[in-house]
C-alpha cells in the first residue's frame, strides 16, 4: 500500500471520533486474496471485545471506476458518499447491525494471519474495511475470502445500493 494511503488511513482512524473507551490496539485479518494496512499490521493481537464501530468501508474500481465510501456508526446510521461527492444517510436494520458487530469482532476479521498477495482483476472492486481495531483490503474478483470476509463484502456492497 502506498505510504500516502497508509497515512490517510491512520489519520482517518485517529480523527474518526472515537472516545477513549472505543480505542483498542490495532489488529489485522487476512485470508486468500486479502491485504492489511500498515495501521492494522502495527499490533499483534486484538481483544475479542474490540470496538467494531465506526466501521468505514471504501469501494473502488469496477467497470465505471467508482470511488464510494460508507461510514457506519454504532447507532445503526450509515453515511454513504459516492464518487461525485453526494452523501446520503441510511438507517441499518437491527439484525444487520447485530451481524456486523459479530463479523467485525470475529477472528475471521481481527486475528493476525499470514497475508497472501492480493489478486487484482479487471472490472473488480477493491474493498477497504476499517474499524478502530482492524483494517483489511480485499480485491473482490469472485473468489472466496472466507465466510466472514465474504459476508462483510456482501453487507458492504448493499450499503452502496441506491
Amino acid at each position: 500500500m502506498p505510504r500516502y494511503r497508509a497515512a490517510l488511513l491512520l489519520a482517518t482512524l485517529l480523527l474518526s471520533g472515537c472516545t477513549a473507551d472505543d480505542r483498542s490496539p490495532a489488529g489485522n485479518a487476512a485470508s486468500a486474496g486479502t491485504t492489511t494496512s500498515a495501521a492494522a499490521e502495527s499490533a499483534t493481537t486484538t481483544p475479542a471485545t474490540a470496538a467494531p464501530f465506526p466501521y468505514t468501508v471504501s469501494r473502488r474500481g469496477g467497470f465505471a471506476g467508482v470511488d464510494d465510501r460508507a461510514q457506519v456508526s454504532a447507532d445503526g446510521t450509515a453515511v454513504v458518499t459516492t464518487g461525485n461527492g453526494s452523501a446520503a444517510a441510511k438507517a441499518l436494520p437491527v439484525a444487520t447491525m447485530d451481524e456486523l458487530r459479530g463479523l467485525l469482532t470475529s477472528p475471521g476479521f481481527t486475528s493476525p494471519a499470514t497475508v497472501a498477495s492480493a489478486p487484482t482483476c479487471a472490472d473488480g472492486f477493491e474493498y477497504e474495511m476499517v474499524t478502530p481495531a482492524a483494517a483489511l483490503t480485499v480485491h473482490d474478483c469472485g473468489d472466496s475470502h472466507g465466510p466472514t470476509v465474504d459476508r462483510l463484502i456482501a453487507i458492504s456492497a448493499d450499503l452502496f445500493k441506491a
